[in-house]
């Protein structure tokens, strides 16, 4: 359920521009009119009635989130720290290197003796030694 609501805040901050204080424009009639594509369940696990379906959709369809490679997502499984780093890194990139402020206070707030998997420990350094 975190994984669920960590995605689901990191979706609303990066396509309501909150994030990095867009101006607000006006809204046209057309884009009152506009329906939404039908939701396509986008992993094996999530179904197109769940309530964070949309949002994980998105961050799928921007390339944030891939899931695993058998084609689940784990909706109850937590979000592990390497996770959280491919989504924040993915999310910079889109964002045109926007979060670097964020990494930082991330990066400085973590040691690396934080973390007891070695794999995850040497791509957190690796991240922050990129200044993302």
């Amino acid at each position: 359920m975190k994984k669920i609501l960590i995605l689901a805040t990191i979706s609303v901050l990066l396509f309501t521009g909150i994030s990095v204080g867009y101006a607000s424009s006006p809204v046209s009639s057309t884009a009152l009119v506009q329906l939404p594509a039908p939701l396509v369940a986008p992993f094996k696990d999530v179904k197109t009635t769940d309530f964070f379906a949309p949002y994980v959709d998105a961050l799928k369809a921007e390339g944030i989130l891939g899931g695993y490679a058998n084609g689940t997502f784990k909706p109850g499984s937590p979000l592990n720290r390497a996770e959280f780093a491919t989504a924040l890194g993915r999310s910079n990139a889109l964002m045109d290197g926007k979060m670097q402020n964020l990494m930082t206070v991330i990066c400085d707030g973590f040691k690396t003796t934080d973390f007891s998997n070695e794999d995850a420990k040497s791509k957190f350094t690796a991240l922050c030694a990129t200044g993302l």
